[in-house]
């Protein structure tokens, strides 16, 4: 029953990362990637010296994650994420990733216009 549940979260996961990959145009900056750690864990997606208009867009496999958005003067904004979502803000220097539970997730960043 374990090996059934593997191989189908490894189908899940080559479908999703293909689909993220196959979305890519010229203005993806960071990934796709994928970012599977326990709770409590965080992780810097994306930092710039200069802040830009960003999209991140996030396919979660398990879990649920709380993304971090710091702008280059200061400020910021958080969003928990367990669903399929597609975030976008401007003038961002960071891009952080926590799992508030053990979590597991795709993500791609795009400069936006």
């Amino acid at each position: 029953m374990k090996v059934v549940r593997i191989v189908l979260l490894a189908i899940i996961l080559v479908f999703i990362l293909s689909s993220l990959a196959s979305a890519q145009g010229g203005l993806t900056i960071g990934g796709p990637a994928t970012f599977t750690y326990p709770a409590g864990t965080s992780q810097n997606l994306f930092i710039s010296d200069s802040s830009m208009n960003v999209c991140l867009t996030v396919e979660p496999i398990a879990g649920t994650a709380e993304f971090s958005f710091k702008r280059g003067g200061g400020g910021g904004f958080s969003h928990q994420v367990s669903l399929p979502i597609t975030i976008c803000h401007s003038g961002i220097a960071t891009i952080a990733a926590e799992c508030t539970i053990a979590c597991s997730f795709v993500w791609r960043i795009d400069k936006a216009d």
